[in-house]
């Protein structure tokens, strides 16, 4: 009985978690002279790109006035595409 449950909560996660990644999208921004590119996967495209623009900023930006200022960028090394097989 326990051994069901356990492998009915193993498989629920698992199922969830590659249903939730269906696109991939790698972004590339540059910001004060810095280039920084990354990969990031998320429900839909725009999620996504969203996600990936936090991420390259966290990276190039330091405090807060840049890190608007950054995630006010233009996307335009933006290269979105259905997830393939997502490692977790």
């Amino acid at each position: 009985m326990i051994i069901g449950i356990v492998l009915g909560i193993f498989v629920l996660v698992t199922w969830k978690m590659s249903h939730q990644a269906q696109v991939e999208c790698n972004l590339c921004l540059e910001f004060n002279g810095r280039r920084e590119c990354v990969t990031s996967t998320g429900p839909d495209a725009d999620a996504t790109a969203e996600a990936a623009q936090s991420s390259v900023c966290a990276r190039l930006a330091s405090g807060v006035t840049e890190v608007v200022a950054c995630g006010r960028l233009p996307r335009i090394d933006l290269k979105c595409q259905p997830a393939s097989s997502v490692p977790y």
